[in-house]
């Protein structure tokens, strides 16, 4: 039996290494709650650039995703720039409700801190039909994917991916730093060619 899991929308998780404890000075920005319908105690920075007070800690998460561009996904002669950052904020028993972001082509998120509760989850959209629970959760039946926040992790996915900060269940406030990437220069593709 071959199985052939096509058209992946891969989530990379990267270690950061270098010290970005910096980026934690975003804790002291104003932040406006969200007042999404399905969030709870979310709050986002009124701020949409928190990274251009950083150009050090931007040039440094950056390089990380060219990398992955680069070396993964082998979109080398594809460029790239962030277009928006910003910080996000949950309180305990906080949440966000489930979205993606619109108007960009990768999104990534950066834990500056170590919090134990407020998962990523990621869900599918395919909901045409529910079937009954697999007898075993693998990569090719799941429905819902999770990834415990942790410090100096960088997670970087598709945009369309929908995605929330599930419930805070500890007693701390769980911080981040998010941002959009969207392609930039010329890009070739016949009659559908674009210099952006």
């Amino acid at each position: 039996m071959n199985v052939h899991p096509i058209f992946s929308s891969p989530i990379c998780e990267i270690d950061i290494k270098e010290d970005l404890t910096r980026l934690s000075s975003i804790k002291d920005y104003k932040f406006i709650n969200t007042t999404s319908t399905g969030s709870r105690n979310s709050f986002n920075t009124e701020n949409l650039s928190v990274l251009d007070k950083f150009p050090q800690e931007k040039t440094n998460l950056f390089f990380h995703f060219l990398k992955y561009k680069n070396e993964v996904l082998k979109f080398n002669s594809t460029e790239f720039r962030i277009t928006t950052s910003w910080g996000t904020k949950t309180l305990p028993n906080g949440y966000s409700q489930f979205h993606n972001h619109t108007n960009s082509v990768y999104s990534c998120v950066f834990y500056f801190d170590d919090v134990p509760g407020g998962n990523i989850e990621f869900t599918t959209t395919n909901n045409s039909f529910q079937l009954n629970a697999p007898s075993e959760v693998n990569i090719l039946n799941l429905r819902n994917f999770f990834i415990t926040p942790r410090k100096n992790l960088l997670l970087i996915f598709p945009s369309y991916l929908l995605h929330r900060v599930a419930e805070n269940d500890s007693e701390q406030i769980r911080y981040s730093i998010a941002f959009n990437i969207f392609p930039t220069g010329s890009i070739f593709a016949g009659d559908s060619s674009i210099t952006l």
